[in-house]
């Protein structure tokens, strides 16, 4: 028996001296590269980034309007004219902004944005006035800088690296666990006919 019993002893410290050093060193390595692929994502670039995309964004946004009022005062624009009388057929912001009092009104087209109605009030009428901002979808532009601050700010919040690095020293765990159950079982597999052969002889000798 303490023959069996060291054969097993030597077949566990044969494991865990050919895996323990081998999986500390690749998990270390693993956090260290890990954790600095992630630092190369900077939250505060991509906040600076979103931050002068709004800035170009507004920029084009107040020139367009200018452009719009400029035509609409020169005359080179026609308007939609709509009459009170059939106010139920108004667009809802258009009749929100008869609604309003105001005499003047910008509104970007629903939903993506894609136009720019001048909304102003002529002889009991409302005017439309509209341009089409081709390809740039300020709506949904605006929305996907809004996703883009809150993204940036729940990166923040979360400690990405010890997550990670948490989750691999788990699953690392759990494998290694695993293969010392085999090589338990694999070691008792081995002993149990030994152990039998040994008996055997221990009666033919008695």
């Amino acid at each position: 028996m303490k023959v069996l019993n060291r054969l097993r002893h030597k077949l566990l410290f044969v494991f865990l001296a050919a895996t323990l050093l081998p999986l500390a060193a690749i998990l270390w390595a693993s956090s260290a590269l890990m954790e600095r692929s992630l630092s190369l994502v900077s939250n505060d670039d991509v906040e600076k980034l979103a931050g002068s995309l709004e800035d170009v964004a507004r920029a084009y946004y107040r020139s367009e309007r200018e452009e719009l009022a400029a035509d609409a005062a020169s005359g080179s624009a026609v308007p939609e004219r709509f009459l009170p009388g059939t106010r139920n057929e108004w667009p809802s912001w258009l009749q929100r902004f008869w609604d309003s009092g105001e005499s003047e009104r910008f509104v970007l087209s629903e939903p993506g944005g894609e136009s720019l109605h001048l909304a102003a009030r002529r002889d009991g009428e409302a005017w439309v006035y509209t341009k089409n901002l081709e390809d740039v979808r300020m709506g949904d532009l605006a929305r996907q800088l809004q996703q883009a601050r809150s993204r940036a700010g729940a990166m923040r919040q979360r400690d990405l690296p010890r997550g990670f690095t948490l989750a691999l020293l788990l699953a690392a765990a759990a494998i290694w666990f695993c293969a010392l159950g085999v090589v338990f079982y694999v070691s008792g597999r081995i002993s149990q006919p030994i152990q039998q052969l040994s008996a055997g002889l221990m009666k033919l000798a008695g």
